[in-house]
Order: structure tokens, then C-alpha cells, then sequence
């Protein structure tokens, strides 16, 4: 891996996004994704990654450890850790607005 992304230890990324997948994800926010995230899921689309973020303006961590994917799951659905199932299931569950994109788990329970 080369490039801004380079000092990260990543495990068991996926293919990059294809188009189709990301916009079915931006048509589900009815918004575009920055190309750095595009950018980051080049390399990160799916996988594991112990990270730790500062959140401006008072430097709030944010930790995760598995970034979701952007295709179907295993089992060929948007299930649990796809970006088409996590963004439906907040939507029904926890009444996130449409857009927000849930992109990560800490490794808890959901």
C-alpha cells in the first residue's frame, strides 16, 4: 500500500468500492462522500484497523476497530457491517437522520 494511508496496519481489506456501490450508499444519503473517505476505502473497505481519531474542536477521541464494507456480506445481503445495512438499520432503530453514515464499529455490541 502506498500513499496517505501507508502508516496503517490493515487486516483483511476487501476489493476497492466499485462505482455502483457507492452510489447506492450516496443515493441512500443523498449526498456524495468526500474523496478522502473514498480515498481511505480504497484500501480500508471492509477490514480491521485498531484506530484512534481526535474529533475538532476539543480533540474528543473516537476509537474503532473494524471499518464496514460496501458490498453484500457473506452471505450476499447488506447485513450487519455493510454500509447498506448498518445505514437501515440505525434509520429503523435508532431514527438517525438520512445523512448520517454510520462507517465503523468499536468492537462492542451494536
Amino acid at each position: 500500500m502506498s500513499g496517505k494511508f501507508e502508516h496503517l496496519e490493515i487486516e483483511g481489506a476487501k476489493d476497492a468500492p466499485t462505482p455502483q456501490e457507492i452510489e447506492a450508499i450516496e443515493s441512500l444519503l443523498g449526498a456524495k462522500l468526500p474523496q478522502d473517505f473514498l480515498d481511505f476505502l480504497a484500501v480500508a473497505n471492509g477490514e480491521y484497523l485498531n484506530a484512534c481519531i481526535r474529533i475538532p474542536p476539543d480533540d474528543e477521541e473516537l476509537s474503532f476497530c473494524s471499518v464496514y464494507q460496501t458490498g453484500k456480506d457473506d452471505s450476499g445481503r447488506y447485513g450487519y457491517e455493510t454500509f447498506i445495512g448498518e445505514i437501515e438499520m440505525e434509520r429503523q432503530h435508532k431514527n438517525t437522520p438520512r445523512e448520517v453514515l454510520p462507517f465503523a464499529r468499536d468492537g462492542g455490541f451494536p
